[in-house]
């Protein structure tokens, strides 16, 4: 009777460990992309020219710039980072419209109501009719680095570090590379309001 109930207890630990080995071998062709090395494949491009200045504050309406993409920065300065997944954030002012892109969702049109300059002309308050089921009735600008052609926008509760769309090729451009799968993005010094 011992020998039988051994023999049993020996079939079904065999049969247990031959099903672990499929599923094990199932999921590691399965699963190969977790196996991969996070090594990322980077193209990073000089800028033109080191001179990125911009005015210190916006005379008039007409001297707001239209285009904007968002600045990120490092321990080696400040780039334009295309992530692997979606795209770099952009603002535009369109024949009285904010256009909104962020980096995944798709582009937000608001329509804008006024425009007010503040802080001796070195901020912008936009007043927008919400749109797009989003509850933002405000967007500020405001002038932080005009050496390095930095404006903090403020969308609802996130904050854009940007410059105007022309400036950017005067800044380090890095581009995450993801032909074949999706790679981890960068992480950056996180910025703030000075």
């Amino acid at each position: 009777m011992k020998q039988l109930s051994f023999l049993i207890i020996l079939i079904v630990l065999n049969s247990c460990n031959q099903n672990s080995r499929k599923n094990f071998d199932t999921n590691k062709s399965t699963d190969s992309l977790n196996n991969v090395s996070e090594k990322l494949d980077l193209t990073i491009t000089q800028p033109k020219s080191e001179n990125r200045k911009i005015p210190k504050s916006w005379k008039s309406l007409g001297s707001i710039q239209q285009n904007w993409i968002k600045v990120e920065k490092d321990d080696k300065g400040y780039l334009i980072y295309e992530p692997c997944d979606g795209e770099t954030p952009t603002i535009k002012l369109v024949k009285g419209d904010l256009h909104i892109k962020p980096q995944i969702e798709p582009e937000q049109v608001f329509t804008i109501v006024k425009f007010t300059r503040t802080k001796s002309n070195k901020g912008l308050m936009i007043d927008i009719y919400p749109g797009n089921n989003e509850e933002i009735s405000s967007v500020y600008a405001e002038i932080i680095e005009p050496q390095n052609g930095l404006v903090l926008w403020e969308i609802g509760k996130e904050k854009l570090i940007m410059t105007p769309f022309e400036n950017a090729i005067n800044f380090r451009k890095i581009k995450n590379n993801c032909p074949d799968y999706k790679r981890g993005e960068l992480k950056f010094i996180e910025q703030k309001k000075e």
